[in-house]
């Protein structure tokens, strides 16, 4: 009987329940605040590396359009080739022959 008392004594229970709630306390002034900081950064990161994959992707885009006008003003051939392939420009006594796809036909 007075081991069952030691253990379970008046002081201990208190002091389990005092660690208790101080845990609780803890947690709830400054586990909730960080853990909702956390995801909130954990989101923003997320979003900063889908723009800046998005940003390098248009950066090489742009690259290649600059390399496209720069070879467009510089090489005369390759300005004739491009006139030709997409404004459809003819040369004088030259005719274009169209022909119809294969689903146009049926």
């Amino acid at each position: 009987m007075i081991w069952v008392r030691k253990i379970f004594s008046f002081r201990r229970v208190f002091y389990l329940f005092l660690l208790l709630v101080l845990t609780v306390g803890i947690y709830r002034y400054w586990g909730v605040p960080f853990r909702s900081a956390y995801r909130k950064y954990a989101w923003w990161t997320v979003q900063k590396n889908t723009l800046e994959q998005r940003i390098s992707v248009l950066r090489l885009q742009v690259a290649q359009k600059k390399h496209f006008v720069r070879k467009l003003m510089i090489d005369r051939d390759f300005r004739e080739h491009v006139s030709r392939e997409q404004l459809k420009y003819l040369k004088a006594n030259e005719y274009v022959v169209f022909f119809k796809q294969e689903e146009e036909i049926k």
